[in-house]
């Protein structure tokens, strides 16, 4: 990668009896020997290529977070089959419609964001539907329990990278590499899924109920 110069540290004071001017240009100087010893070469920054995906792919993207979004919020809010079609088809047509008359950036960052919070969340709550096949009347031994645990924890995983692979989908183009466009909602994405889940954990072991 280019290394340029306003990467390196500035220092605050010179040493040496320098102005902190020079202090500075020797620094990038020995850095420049020390680089070009191990065989990089210097020039002008090349220009970041643009790129922007094809946008049918970025609304079929969309539609799948879409259906993400619809499918953790039945488990949440139980509704029925023809419901759960209605909301994914409105809510799919409103976005659609949106990025098309718009330049697309904030519905696309909207659905990157209730991926990023609805993949975890799905699998928290596809575990605890497996933790309900098990009760009391069913004792796991030691080993069982090992073994289940990290089965759980690989499909967790996985079905918890959708979410990160619908973002990298959504906001991979050159406004994002290069920081044109900022993704908004990083700290929610931290404290939101613990609260979705801490409520469907609440919805299927009540704790008031002597769970």
């Amino acid at each position: 990668r280019n290394i340029r110069f306003n990467l390196f540290p500035m220092y605050e004071t010179g040493v040496n009896n320098e102005t902190v001017l020079q202090t500075t240009i020797n620094y990038i100087g020995m850095a420049t020997e020390k680089l070009a010893a191990k065989g990089y070469e210097f020039g002008p920054a090349d220009i970041y290529p643009p790129y922007t995906p094809n946008p049918l792919l970025v609304v079929l993207t969309m539609t799948g977070a879409i259906a993400l979004f619809v499918y953790v919020v039945q488990m949440l809010i139980p509704m029925p089959k023809h419901t759960q079609l209605v909301a994914f088809f409105g809510i799919s047509l409103v976005s659609i419609v949106v990025f098309i008359v718009t330049s697309g950036t904030l519905i696309t960052q909207i659905w990157a964001l209730s991926s990023a919070v609805m993949a975890p969340v799905g699998a928290m709550i596809r575990l605890m539907e497996e933790w309900r096949r098990y009760d009391s009347a069913r004792p796991l031994g030691a080993t069982k329990s090992t073994v289940l645990a990290l089965f759980y924890l690989v499909i967790a995983a996985l079905f918890a990278a959708i979410g990160g692979m619908y973002i990298a989908s959504l906001l991979g183009n050159t406004k994002f590499f290069m920081e044109f466009a900022i993704f908004r909602g990083v700290k929610l994405t931290f404290v939101l899924p613990v609260i979705l889940v801490m409520i469907a954990y609440l919805q299927r072991f009540p704790l008031w109920k002597g769970r």
